[in-house]
């Protein structure tokens, strides 16, 4: 009991002391002074510099130990990349070396054969070339102008003639024309105005033959073509001076008027020419040699056209089939 006052009679003179084991027992663990001796706090601060310098360590080698590796790969790379660069140019050098002596083989080999190929060439002139030139030659030697003194069929002196529509149909018969080698045309309508022989090729070559019409109302034009030993009429064609026909008088529309309906006869050649009047020009179509399939009617209109009357041959007639407008 004595003890027990004495240990109370100590902590009433030391009030400051009750605070100091108060804090000692906190509940954030032990602390204090009471804890805090000398001997403790150098003790604690040996462990703590001890620590300091363990971790420093310990961070410090990991770390010098990184920079060195990659300080030696840095060098090793760099050392790697100078002797890949010698290589690659020492190649590239190589490359341009062999790509010139190949360019100087090839132009010398280019340049060889180029004038082993003039040399050829001039010493021997092409097939095709030399084929050309004889056609040409052959061309030029039987083709010719046609006159009265070299020709039959031609007069320069007169060759008029007036071939009205009347006239050449009443030489067709199923169409088929009266007059169908150079010598029957000039039977028929006398000698012509002018003339040609033109050669292409022994399939195309012929006589052409021009005819004018009275008071220089146009031209006729008649072309033969060589069939076998005989030329056979393969083209006839009438062409009037608009200067003698005077001023259009139809319009477009009047002249598709004249286009029967479905089922209806189209007009006769002859009573179309005679209700139009005289047309710019007459075309005779002869697809076979000697034989008219189709007679055309030019004519031109009010509204500056140009129409195109097509009459075929039905029953020894020919009749309005189709218009063409241009």
């Amino acid at each position: 009991m004595e003890k027990g006052r004495q240990i109370q009679r100590e902590w009433t003179r030391f009030p400051s002391r009750n605070r100091e084991v108060s804090e000692v027992f906190s509940d954030r663990g032990p602390e204090g002074e009471a804890f805090e001796s000398p001997s403790l706090r150098s003790y604690q601060k040996g462990v703590k510099r001890s620590v300091r310098e363990d971790a420093f360590r310990g961070a410090g080698l990991p770390r010098f130990g990184s920079l060195f590796a990659v300080a030696v790969g840095m060098v090793i790379v760099f050392s790697l990349s100078i002797i890949a660069l010698g290589y690659v140019s020492s190649f590239l050098n190589k490359t341009e070396q062999d790509s010139t002596v190949s360019k100087k083989q090839d132009r010398h080999s280019f340049s060889s054969t180029s004038s082993k190929q003039s040399s050829a060439s001039s010493s021997q002139p092409s097939e095709s070339s030399s084929q050309t030139k004889e056609e040409k030659s052959e061309s030029e030697k039987k083709s010719k102008q046609l006159t009265s003194e070299n020709s039959p069929y031609v007069d320069e002196n007169n060759g008029v003639h007036s071939f009205s529509l009347d006239e050449l149909l009443n030489l067709i018969h199923h169409k088929k024309l009266e007059f169908v080698t150079p010598e029957e045309t000039v039977e028929h309508f006398g000698k012509a105005w002018n003339g040609n022989y033109s050669y292409f090729s022994p399939e195309q070559q012929g006589t052409h033959l021009t005819y004018k019409q009275p008071d220089q109302f146009g031209f006729v034009y008649i072309s033969f073509k060589k069939i076998d030993d005989t030329e056979k009429i393969t083209s006839l064609s009438v062409g009037n001076n608009k200067s003698k026909l005077g001023e259009p008088t139809k319009t477009t529309d009047e002249f598709q008027a004249l286009m029967p309906q479905d089922g209806q006869e189209g007009m006769e050649i002859r009573e179309a020419a005679s209700q139009l009047g005289n047309p710019d020009s007459m075309i005779f179509i002869i697809l076979n040699p000697g034989e008219v399939d189709t007679i055309a009617l030019v004519y031109s209109t009010t509204d500056s056209k140009r129409v195109y009357l097509y009459f075929n041959e039905n029953s020894d007639q020919y009749r309005l089939k189709k218009i063409v407008v241009q």
